[in-house]
């Protein structure tokens, strides 16, 4: 969080975070037990557990229905489900992704905005990217933004969620001018994503058969450097994140990405050739 606010100073919400009982259900128990993978079972008769609770100031921009919500939903899912569906799709999805997921690559590539706005298919990116083009206000707000994000991704090594909605919001303000508030920006259970998604990466390379946890990782790290890079690119920002480095640039992410929907035990050299 001391990160957070050095880099974005006051466009971040105040948060206060407690560790504290609270109530639970044997239910709940088993299911936060099986999201990490454990086999511990529950003991019978539990009804708290020690969580962490975060508080925060109302964020009145909220109530605000002409504020823009900065979401990319999970188009990853969505793609790889079109992909099966439509085959021609591949060649869309990889000419928008992998140049995106390097700097140098993402800063040279010949970047076709409907393209990219298809393979995130959300209608309020189109809306933000519509009022871009005669709004210099909400563009240089946006590339502030962007900027920012790219500088504490480095630092940290952490993404934002650019899944659930008004996790990020810019709002006009009464003069005309914009601003954006980071209101919950962390997917909790994912720390330093891009590191931890590299190592996942290259073990993929050779075996896909990733673990649910693993695979979300690889997930979330592709969707957030090509959502931010592709960000940059519509704002004109000349900084740009890597997640692919140079020694894996050429590194086709779409097979390994694929694979959780593909036939179990699916060779994998027939797998890179279908996907």
């Amino acid at each position: 969080m001391a990160t957070l606010r050095k880099i974005f100073g006051r466009h971040v919400v105040n948060q206060k975070k407690f560790f504290v009982k609270v109530p639970v259900t044997q239910k709940i128990m088993e299911d936060c037990l099986k999201k990490l993978e454990s086999d511990t079972p529950v003991p019978l008769g539990v009804t708290e557990a020690w969580t962490y609770v975060t508080i925060q100031p109302r964020v009145r921009e909220l109530a605000d229905p002409d504020r823009l919500d900065l979401l990319a939903g999970r188009e990853e899912i969505h793609a790889m489900n079109r992909i099966r569906e439509e085959p021609e799709f591949r060649d869309l999805y990889r000419r928008v992704t992998q140049p995106l997921l390097n700097a140098e690559q993402a800063r040279r590539m010949d970047f076709d905005t409907d393209a990219f706005l298809d393979l995130i298919d959300q209608p309020g990116l189109d809306e933000l990217v519509d009022r871009m083009e005669t709004d210099k206000g909400l563009r240089a707000a946006v590339r502030d933004f962007v900027e920012k994000t790219m500088a504490f991704a480095e630092q940290t090594g952490d993404v934002f969620d650019f899944v659930g909605s008004d996790n990020i919001i810019f709002v006009q303000r009464a003069d005309g001018s914009w601003d954006y508030r980071l209101v919950d920006p962390f997917m909790q259970e994912f720390m330093h994503t891009l590191a931890q998604a590299r190592r996942v990466l290259e073990k993929a390379e050779t075996d896909p058969n990733l673990s649910d946890a693993e695979w979300n990782l690889l997930l979330h790290a592709v969707d957030f450097t090509r959502y931010i890079n592709g960000l940059g690119r519509l704002v004109g920002s000349k900084k740009f994140l890597t997640f692919l480095p140079a020694e894996h640039s050429d590194t086709d992410v779409l097979p390994i990405l694929m694979h959780p929907f593909m036939p179990q035990k699916f060779p994998l050299q027939a797998f890179r050739k279908a996907a």
